[in-house]
């Protein structure tokens, strides 16, 4: 199975343009009762047929590679991992063109869902309904009532980080970081390498 490259992606905090919500535009800390579990990539997988994309069977990923693939960086830039961690591709057409990991612990259940989708342009495309289908399924279906970060949508969300970074020498990756949204945080971020653009949303407990 192919499993596109988090590593780049997560370990850019530092040498990033990154994007905020403005002071006084972070969500209210409402609760929607929405506590994502590994089960959860079976609605994923219902969500993303709109959009003609399947996902493999999860698989769980068993060697050093979970700290590559399964880590994530908290508002403070430190930097955590898991030690149990799932992995399925995205599929378009037959192609792989993605991945969705789910990381946390058997017991204790996930505290970190990351999809990873890559495009040879810098239009969003197909990231953008999944991570549509991602925010849905793991956050809340509350995002026009709440607009996080003063987005009206996730859309609009991914045009501003786009138009961030085409305005950029895309040199860097650039991330952009939405905190409180039903007590989770969400994190897009987008890079370019070998002339293919990575889109990556990563929501975390």
């Amino acid at each position: 199975m192919l499993i596109l490259g988090l590593a780049a992606v997560a370990a850019i905090t530092v040498a990033s343009l990154v994007i905020f919500a403005q002071p006084g535009e972070e969500p209210p800390a409402k609760s929607y009762a929405n506590d994502f579990t590994f089960s959860d990539i079976i609605v994923i997988e219902e969500g993303l047929t709109a959009y003609n994309l399947s996902l493999s069977a999860p698989a769980p990923i068993t060697d050093s590679t979970i700290d590559q693939y399964c880590t994530y960086f908290d508002a403070d830039g430190k930097q955590h991992y898991v030690s149990y961690c799932t992995t399925t591709a995205l599929v378009e057409s037959g192609a792989t063109v993605g991945n969705i990991n789910i990381g946390g612990t058997v017991d204790g259940g996930p505290v970190l869902a990351v999809a990873l989708v890559e495009s040879a342009s810098l239009d969003p495309g197909r990231a953008e309904g999944v991570f549509e289908v991602m925010a849905r399924t793991l956050v809340c279906d509350c995002w026009a009532d709440v607009r996080p970060g003063g987005f009206a949508s996730i859309q609009e969300w991914m045009d501003e980080v786009r138009m961030q970074f085409a305005a950029s020498d895309q040199s860097l990756p650039l991330k952009s970081r939405i905190s409180g949204l039903d007590q989770k945080d969400l994190v897009l971020e987008i890079s370019l390498t070998d002339n293919l653009y990575l889109w990556a949303l990563v929501v975390t407990k």
